[in-house]
Protein backbone atom coordinates (compact mmCIF):
# COMPACT_ATOMS: atom_id res chain seq x y z
CA UNK A 1 0.00 0.00 0.00
CA UNK A 2 1.44 3.41 -0.71
CA UNK A 3 0.43 7.01 0.83
CA UNK A 4 0.38 9.60 -2.11
CA UNK A 5 -0.70 13.76 -1.43
CA UNK A 6 -2.48 15.23 -4.54
CA UNK A 7 -3.23 19.05 -3.77
CA UNK A 8 -3.14 18.63 0.16
CA UNK A 9 -5.47 15.49 -0.23
CA UNK A 10 -4.51 12.44 1.19
CA UNK A 11 -5.29 9.37 -0.54
CA UNK A 12 -4.81 5.95 -0.03
CA UNK A 13 -4.50 3.24 -2.75
CA UNK A 14 -4.46 -0.29 -2.49
CA UNK A 15 -2.24 -2.39 -5.05
CA UNK A 16 -4.16 -5.28 -6.10
CA UNK A 17 -3.73 -7.77 -8.94
CA UNK A 18 -6.79 -7.21 -11.13
CA UNK A 19 -6.00 -3.33 -11.17
CA UNK A 20 -2.35 -2.58 -10.31
CA UNK A 21 -1.11 0.99 -10.12
CA UNK A 22 1.43 2.74 -11.28
CA UNK A 23 3.53 5.95 -10.14
CA UNK A 24 4.63 8.03 -13.72
CA UNK A 25 8.07 9.94 -13.36
CA UNK A 26 7.33 10.83 -10.08
CA UNK A 27 4.61 13.34 -10.72
CA UNK A 28 2.24 12.05 -8.29
CA UNK A 29 -0.03 10.98 -10.73
CA UNK A 30 -1.71 7.68 -10.60
CA UNK A 31 -2.52 5.59 -13.61
CA UNK A 32 -4.91 2.54 -13.50
CA UNK A 33 -3.57 -0.45 -16.14
CA UNK A 34 -6.59 -2.25 -17.85
CA UNK A 35 -7.57 -6.10 -16.55
CA UNK A 36 -5.14 -8.71 -18.04
CA UNK A 37 -7.28 -11.50 -17.55
CA UNK A 38 -10.63 -12.84 -15.35
CA UNK A 39 -9.05 -15.39 -11.90
CA UNK A 40 -9.61 -18.84 -12.19
CA UNK A 41 -12.19 -20.82 -9.88
CA UNK A 42 -12.66 -24.36 -8.27
CA UNK A 43 -15.42 -26.09 -9.48
CA UNK A 44 -16.46 -29.26 -8.01
CA UNK A 45 -19.23 -31.67 -9.32
CA UNK A 46 -20.72 -34.55 -6.98
CA UNK A 47 -23.77 -36.22 -7.72
CA UNK A 48 -25.81 -36.91 -4.24
CA UNK A 49 -28.60 -39.46 -3.55
CA UNK A 50 -32.51 -38.66 -2.44
CA UNK A 51 -31.05 -38.68 1.09
CA UNK A 52 -28.60 -35.84 -0.42
CA UNK A 53 -25.55 -38.83 0.36
CA UNK A 54 -22.93 -38.15 -1.92
CA UNK A 55 -22.93 -41.50 -4.13
CA UNK A 56 -20.69 -43.18 -7.19
CA UNK A 57 -22.85 -46.09 -7.46
CA UNK A 58 -27.19 -46.22 -7.52
CA UNK A 59 -29.35 -49.12 -8.35
CA UNK A 60 -30.63 -48.54 -11.58
CA UNK A 61 -34.21 -46.70 -10.86
CA UNK A 62 -32.85 -44.73 -7.55
CA UNK A 63 -33.39 -40.72 -7.69
CA UNK A 64 -30.63 -38.70 -7.58
CA UNK A 65 -29.33 -35.35 -8.68
CA UNK A 66 -26.39 -32.96 -8.91
CA UNK A 67 -24.78 -30.75 -6.62
CA UNK A 68 -22.07 -28.26 -7.42
CA UNK A 69 -20.25 -25.76 -5.46
CA UNK A 70 -17.56 -23.26 -6.93
CA UNK A 71 -14.94 -21.26 -4.67
CA UNK A 72 -11.79 -18.52 -5.53
CA UNK A 73 -9.84 -15.87 -4.21
CA UNK A 74 -12.24 -12.82 -5.41
CA UNK A 75 -14.79 -13.89 -3.30
CA UNK A 76 -18.21 -16.04 -3.24
CA UNK A 77 -19.08 -16.45 -6.93
CA UNK A 78 -22.28 -15.58 -8.15
CA UNK A 79 -23.12 -16.20 -11.98
CA UNK A 80 -24.95 -19.67 -13.01
CA UNK A 81 -24.16 -23.09 -13.53
CA UNK A 82 -25.69 -25.38 -15.95
CA UNK A 83 -25.60 -29.11 -15.74
CA UNK A 84 -24.79 -31.45 -18.74
CA UNK A 85 -25.84 -35.55 -18.90
CA UNK A 86 -24.18 -38.09 -20.50
CA UNK A 87 -24.82 -41.88 -20.63
CA UNK A 88 -21.79 -43.51 -20.10
CA UNK A 89 -19.42 -42.90 -16.91
CA UNK A 90 -16.49 -40.74 -18.90
CA UNK A 91 -18.59 -37.43 -19.96
CA UNK A 92 -17.29 -38.31 -23.54
CA UNK A 93 -19.71 -37.97 -26.88
CA UNK A 94 -22.26 -35.55 -26.92
CA UNK A 95 -24.25 -34.44 -23.91
CA UNK A 96 -27.70 -35.98 -24.51
CA UNK A 97 -30.58 -33.63 -25.30
CA UNK A 98 -32.63 -32.07 -24.96
CA UNK A 99 -31.16 -31.68 -21.53
CA UNK A 100 -33.15 -32.36 -18.65
CA UNK A 101 -31.85 -29.48 -16.98
CA UNK A 102 -32.40 -26.03 -16.61
CA UNK A 103 -29.42 -23.27 -15.64
CA UNK A 104 -29.16 -22.83 -11.89
CA UNK A 105 -28.07 -19.62 -10.03
CA UNK A 106 -26.03 -19.89 -7.61
CA UNK A 107 -26.61 -18.91 -3.59
CA UNK A 108 -23.26 -18.81 -1.71
CA UNK A 109 -21.41 -20.55 -3.84
CA UNK A 110 -23.47 -23.88 -3.99
CA UNK A 111 -26.27 -24.84 -5.57
CA UNK A 112 -28.54 -28.51 -5.60
CA UNK A 113 -29.70 -29.04 -9.08
CA UNK A 114 -33.76 -30.45 -9.80
CA UNK A 115 -35.45 -31.81 -11.35
CA UNK A 116 -34.23 -34.86 -9.33
CA UNK A 117 -33.86 -37.74 -11.93
CA UNK A 118 -34.07 -41.98 -12.18
CA UNK A 119 -32.14 -43.51 -14.53
CA UNK A 120 -31.87 -47.06 -16.13
CA UNK A 121 -30.82 -48.88 -19.56
CA UNK A 122 -27.43 -47.84 -19.19
CA UNK A 123 -23.90 -49.25 -16.87
CA UNK A 124 -23.06 -45.40 -15.66
CA UNK A 125 -24.27 -41.86 -16.39
CA UNK A 126 -21.93 -38.95 -15.58
CA UNK A 127 -22.08 -35.23 -15.25
CA UNK A 128 -19.95 -32.10 -15.71
CA UNK A 129 -21.26 -28.77 -15.05
CA UNK A 130 -20.63 -25.34 -16.68
CA UNK A 131 -20.29 -21.93 -14.71
CA UNK A 132 -20.24 -18.68 -16.10
CA UNK A 133 -21.78 -14.95 -15.19
CA UNK A 134 -19.17 -13.58 -12.77
CA UNK A 135 -17.49 -10.52 -13.88
CA UNK A 136 -14.74 -11.80 -11.14
CA UNK A 137 -14.36 -15.44 -12.35
CA UNK A 138 -13.71 -16.98 -16.37
CA UNK A 139 -16.05 -19.47 -17.42
CA UNK A 140 -14.74 -23.06 -16.23
CA UNK A 141 -16.17 -26.38 -15.96
CA UNK A 142 -16.15 -28.65 -13.36
CA UNK A 143 -14.84 -32.34 -13.15
CA UNK A 144 -16.56 -35.16 -14.88
CA UNK A 145 -19.17 -36.92 -12.22
CA UNK A 146 -20.22 -40.68 -12.75
CA UNK A 147 -22.32 -42.72 -11.03
CA UNK A 148 -22.49 -46.49 -12.03
CA UNK A 149 -26.21 -48.16 -12.28
CA UNK A 150 -26.13 -51.55 -10.92
CA UNK A 151 -29.65 -53.71 -11.13
CA UNK A 152 -30.87 -53.57 -14.42
CA UNK A 153 -34.75 -54.28 -15.48
CA UNK A 154 -36.77 -56.76 -15.37
CA UNK A 155 -39.50 -56.73 -17.89
CA UNK A 156 -41.33 -59.91 -17.45
CA UNK A 157 -44.63 -60.85 -19.55
CA UNK A 158 -46.74 -64.39 -18.54
CA UNK A 159 -47.71 -66.54 -21.31
CA UNK A 160 -51.19 -67.10 -21.60
CA UNK A 161 -53.43 -70.27 -22.18
CA UNK A 162 -57.35 -70.43 -22.94
CA UNK A 163 -59.96 -73.18 -24.37
CA UNK A 164 -60.92 -71.61 -28.23
CA UNK A 165 -64.69 -72.09 -26.93
CA UNK A 166 -67.39 -72.21 -29.78
CA UNK A 167 -69.93 -69.19 -28.52
CA UNK A 168 -69.66 -66.10 -26.20
CA UNK A 169 -66.70 -64.43 -25.11
CA UNK A 170 -62.91 -65.86 -24.26
CA UNK A 171 -60.42 -63.96 -22.72
CA UNK A 172 -56.84 -64.67 -22.38
CA UNK A 173 -55.17 -62.58 -20.01
CA UNK A 174 -51.30 -61.22 -20.38
CA UNK A 175 -49.59 -59.98 -17.06
CA UNK A 176 -46.51 -57.43 -17.25
CA UNK A 177 -44.20 -56.56 -14.42
CA UNK A 178 -41.41 -54.86 -14.56
CA UNK A 179 -38.44 -55.43 -11.51
CA UNK A 180 -36.56 -52.26 -11.35
CA UNK A 181 -36.04 -50.16 -7.81
CA UNK A 182 -37.27 -46.85 -7.74
CA UNK A 183 -40.79 -46.01 -6.69
CA UNK A 184 -41.25 -43.59 -9.97
CA UNK A 185 -43.40 -44.68 -12.56
CA UNK A 186 -42.64 -45.61 -16.45
CA UNK A 187 -44.30 -46.12 -19.33
CA UNK A 188 -45.33 -49.34 -20.92
CA UNK A 189 -46.44 -50.07 -24.89
CA UNK A 190 -48.74 -53.68 -24.99
CA UNK A 191 -50.33 -55.07 -28.03
CA UNK A 192 -50.92 -58.15 -29.75
CA UNK A 193 -48.67 -59.40 -32.39
CA UNK A 194 -48.78 -62.85 -35.08
CA UNK A 195 -46.28 -65.14 -33.61
CA UNK A 196 -43.03 -65.40 -35.63
CA UNK A 197 -42.80 -65.84 -39.68
CA UNK A 198 -42.56 -69.74 -39.88
CA UNK A 199 -43.64 -70.26 -36.64
CA UNK A 200 -46.39 -73.85 -36.66
CA UNK A 201 -49.98 -72.88 -35.91
CA UNK A 202 -49.83 -69.25 -35.74
CA UNK A 203 -52.64 -67.74 -35.14
CA UNK A 204 -53.74 -64.35 -36.95
CA UNK A 205 -55.25 -61.30 -35.57
CA UNK A 206 -59.04 -60.61 -36.77
CA UNK A 207 -59.43 -64.29 -37.15
CA UNK A 208 -58.68 -66.34 -34.31
CA UNK A 209 -58.09 -63.75 -31.95
CA UNK A 210 -58.71 -59.45 -32.04
CA UNK A 211 -56.22 -57.14 -32.30
CA UNK A 212 -55.34 -55.16 -29.15
CA UNK A 213 -53.08 -52.27 -27.79
CA UNK A 214 -52.44 -50.66 -24.68
CA UNK A 215 -50.42 -47.49 -25.35
CA UNK A 216 -48.40 -45.17 -22.84
CA UNK A 217 -49.37 -47.23 -20.05
CA UNK A 218 -47.92 -45.67 -16.68
CA UNK A 219 -46.63 -48.32 -14.02
CA UNK A 220 -45.77 -48.01 -11.07
CA UNK A 221 -42.19 -50.40 -10.62
CA UNK A 222 -43.26 -53.62 -9.44
CA UNK A 223 -46.74 -53.38 -9.92
CA UNK A 224 -48.47 -55.65 -12.31
CA UNK A 225 -50.44 -54.93 -14.97
CA UNK A 226 -52.90 -57.48 -16.98
CA UNK A 227 -54.00 -57.05 -20.79
CA UNK A 228 -57.15 -59.10 -21.82
CA UNK A 229 -56.93 -60.33 -25.21
CA UNK A 230 -60.59 -61.83 -26.30
CA UNK A 231 -60.31 -65.52 -29.18
CA UNK A 232 -62.41 -66.04 -31.67
CA UNK A 233 -64.65 -68.93 -31.33
CA UNK A 234 -65.37 -71.67 -33.75
CA UNK A 235 -66.28 -74.99 -34.43
CA UNK A 236 -63.67 -75.95 -36.74
CA UNK A 237 -61.21 -78.86 -36.07
CA UNK A 238 -57.80 -77.47 -36.37
CA UNK A 239 -54.32 -77.68 -33.91
CA UNK A 240 -54.13 -75.86 -31.22
CA UNK A 241 -52.71 -71.97 -32.65
CA UNK A 242 -50.56 -69.55 -30.79
CA UNK A 243 -49.52 -65.17 -30.76
CA UNK A 244 -47.98 -63.53 -29.06
CA UNK A 245 -48.04 -60.29 -26.75
CA UNK A 246 -45.42 -57.85 -27.01
CA UNK A 247 -44.42 -55.52 -24.03
CA UNK A 248 -42.23 -52.49 -24.54
CA UNK A 249 -41.13 -50.45 -21.71
CA UNK A 250 -40.72 -46.78 -23.14
CA UNK A 251 -37.99 -43.68 -22.48
CA UNK A 252 -41.17 -41.36 -21.00
CA UNK A 253 -39.44 -38.43 -23.09
CA UNK A 254 -36.08 -37.57 -21.12
CA UNK A 255 -32.64 -38.78 -21.94
CA UNK A 256 -32.18 -37.24 -24.90
CA UNK A 257 -34.00 -40.75 -27.18
CA UNK A 258 -37.21 -38.78 -27.85
CA UNK A 259 -40.73 -39.55 -26.18
CA UNK A 260 -41.74 -43.51 -27.04
CA UNK A 261 -38.50 -44.98 -27.95
CA UNK A 262 -38.03 -48.64 -26.82
CA UNK A 263 -36.20 -49.73 -24.18
CA UNK A 264 -36.68 -52.73 -23.21
CA UNK A 265 -39.01 -55.40 -24.67
CA UNK A 266 -40.13 -59.09 -24.15
CA UNK A 267 -43.08 -61.37 -25.08
CA UNK A 268 -45.50 -63.23 -23.77
CA UNK A 269 -47.23 -66.17 -25.63
CA UNK A 270 -50.98 -66.91 -26.20
CA UNK A 271 -51.85 -70.33 -26.52
CA UNK A 272 -55.30 -70.96 -28.10
CA UNK A 273 -56.44 -74.46 -27.72
CA UNK A 274 -58.90 -76.30 -29.89
CA UNK A 275 -62.31 -77.86 -28.45
CA UNK A 276 -64.01 -78.44 -31.27
CA UNK A 277 -67.50 -78.51 -30.17
CA UNK A 278 -70.32 -75.89 -30.62
CA UNK A 279 -72.01 -73.55 -33.20
CA UNK A 280 -69.53 -70.63 -33.45
CA UNK A 281 -70.92 -66.67 -32.25
CA UNK A 282 -70.00 -63.76 -34.98
CA UNK A 283 -67.90 -61.12 -32.95
CA UNK A 284 -66.72 -57.83 -34.09
CA UNK A 285 -63.80 -57.32 -36.59
CA UNK A 286 -60.29 -56.73 -34.83
CA UNK A 287 -59.20 -53.54 -33.99
CA UNK A 288 -56.66 -52.39 -36.64
CA UNK A 289 -53.36 -51.11 -37.23
CA UNK A 290 -50.10 -53.68 -37.20
CA UNK A 291 -47.24 -52.71 -34.53
CA UNK A 292 -43.46 -52.69 -35.64
CA UNK A 293 -40.79 -55.29 -33.91
CA UNK A 294 -38.14 -53.00 -34.33
CA UNK A 295 -36.22 -52.56 -30.57
CA UNK A 296 -33.37 -50.04 -30.17
CA UNK A 297 -31.55 -49.78 -27.11
CA UNK A 298 -31.18 -46.29 -25.10
CA UNK A 299 -30.80 -44.14 -22.24
CA UNK A 300 -34.00 -43.98 -20.10
CA UNK A 301 -34.01 -40.71 -17.99
CA UNK A 302 -37.66 -40.36 -15.77
CA UNK A 303 -38.08 -36.95 -14.29
CA UNK A 304 -39.32 -37.23 -10.66
CA UNK A 305 -42.74 -36.19 -10.09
Amino acid sequence: MRTLLFGGILSVIAMVAMFPVTITGGSGHATALAATGTATPYVWGVVHDAEHNLVTSLAQGSTFHPRVGISGYEGTPTGVVTPALFAGGDCSGAPVTPSPYAPVTLVDGLADIAPALAVFGVDAISITIAYSGDDAYAPATSNCAAVALTTPPVLNVSNASVDEGDRGVTTATFTARLTVPGERPVMLDMYTTNSPPGAPNAASAGVDYLHRSAMHVKVQPGEAYTFKIRIRPDTEPEADETFRVRVDLLNPGWGGVGPGRVTAVNYGTGTIADDDAGVGETVPPGLGGTPTDGVTQGLVVVKAE
